[in-house]
């Protein structure tokens, strides 16, 4: 469990966003802890809602201009679940 109580605390997943702009050993490692944890509950939430809901609102929420790396990250989430409707 302690991958999803790190990914669904929402302090704990800034700190680890944040280090991903440290140099280049601590990014690595923060990427992949990232990668190892489930994704992140409120992240996955916004990303289907856009299934119903074609507001701007929840696209800026997803693609935050202030962060690449939460931006890469939601198109991983995106990614992830097109690839899983794909297969259905």
């Amino acid at each position: 469990m302690p991958r999803y109580k790190m990914s669904s605390n929402e302090e704990y997943f800034e700190i680890l966003m944040s280090l991903l702009s440290m140099d280049k050993e601590v990014s690595s490692k923060s990427s992949e802890l990232i990668n190892c944890l489930i994704t992140q509950p409120n992240l996955l939430a916004i990303v289907k809602k856009l299934e119903t809901n074609n507001d701007g609102a929840v696209w800026n929420q997803l693609f935050d201009q202030s962060n690449v790396y939460r931006t890469l990250y939601s198109l991983e989430i995106i990614e992830a679940l097109l690839i899983s409707n794909e297969k259905k």
